[in-house]
């Protein structure tokens, strides 16, 4: 089996609930067009069975002849969309290339708050000590002169 045809195998099986119910189709409907138990078509939409190229066949084959005998362009369109020339794998990858550059950009905005607090931070406290080193600068002198007045007796 080729890769293209295990594509469309995994992306109708990832989108077969969808596709169903665009039908207008309960799972016992598609279970009974297809010959197979409802419990089949469910384990198929769940995933817990593994769509085959037989069930890929037949399954577009009752779509198919939907299609043609209820004239269901909102069904062919469907398919088409999620199945045959799907948009979704570039949609998503579009998405998730938006939400990391998203997050890179939340991540720098938060660098710079942290860097702009750290700044803000540094001149306060620069501020306050400006002016306590001018009262400190005279205080010191005098201890510095006092102590070598002491020193010379």
């Amino acid at each position: 089996m080729s890769s293209t045809d295990e594509e469309l195998i995994n992306r109708l099986q990832t989108h077969l609930s969808t596709i169903r119910k665009a039908a207008g189709w309960s799972g016992e409907r598609l279970a009974n067009e297809l010959g197979i138990t409802k419990q089949t078509v469910s384990s198929l939409e769940t995933g817990k069975t593994q769509m085959t190229k037989m069930h890929y066949l037949a399954i577009r084959a009752v779509f198919n002849n939907e299609i043609a005998v209820s004239g269901n362009e909102d069904l062919a369109k469907i398919i088409q969309l999620f199945v045959d020339q799907p948009m979704a794998p570039e949609l998503e990858k579009l998405q998730k290339d938006l939400e990391k550059e998203k997050e890179e950009a939340e991540k720098a905005k938060r660098e710079v708050v942290v860097k702009q607090s750290a700044i803000v931070g540094a001149t306060a406290l620069t501020a306050a000590l400006v002016p306590a080193s001018s009262a400190l600068i005279p205080a010191l002198n005098s201890l510095a002169y006092q102590l070598t007045m002491s020193i010379k007796k």
